[in-house]
């Protein structure tokens, strides 16, 4: 089975939380393409990284219409629910979280990060908050 929270480790990243059924484990994820010379950009949006992670997972998925205008998995589904997203800026040891998707009109789920997250960020030595 695959790491259920990822640890950002690029400078800009876009990431989604969500919860899947069965075992009422968290997934956190970051999906980031590097793209320019030297400098990370982030260049996806938050379905896309949805669709990575739940494809990474194996769980299916309906595509729909979001709020975007773009077309990406529904926010709940069969095995599966969203319950935040937005970004995250690493610098050094700090992880920074904020901002929301236009995607799916969400933002970071500080519970999520609380309850589940927060454990795996100490015990890497990294530090965290919300802006």
């Amino acid at each position: 089975m695959p790491d259920m929270i990822q640890i950002p480790e690029c400078r800009s990243s876009k990431v989604v939380q969500l919860y899947i059924s069965a075992s009422d484990k968290p997934i956190y994820v970051c999906d980031i393409p590097v793209l320019g010379a030297g400098e990370e950009r982030v260049f996806r949006w938050h379905g896309e990284v949805l669709k990575s992670t739940l494809q990474r997972l194996g769980i299916p998925f309906d595509q729909i219409d979001l709020d975007s205008g773009r077309t990406g998995p529904k926010k709940e589904g069969n095995g599966y629910q969203l319950t935040g997203a937005g970004l995250c800026a690493r610098i050094g040891d700090m992880l920074n979280f904020g901002e929301y998707s236009r995607d799916y009109g969400i933002g970071i789920d500080l519970e999520h990060i609380n309850r589940h997250c927060a454990p795996v960020f100490e015990k890497a030595g990294l530090k965290w908050r919300i802006r």
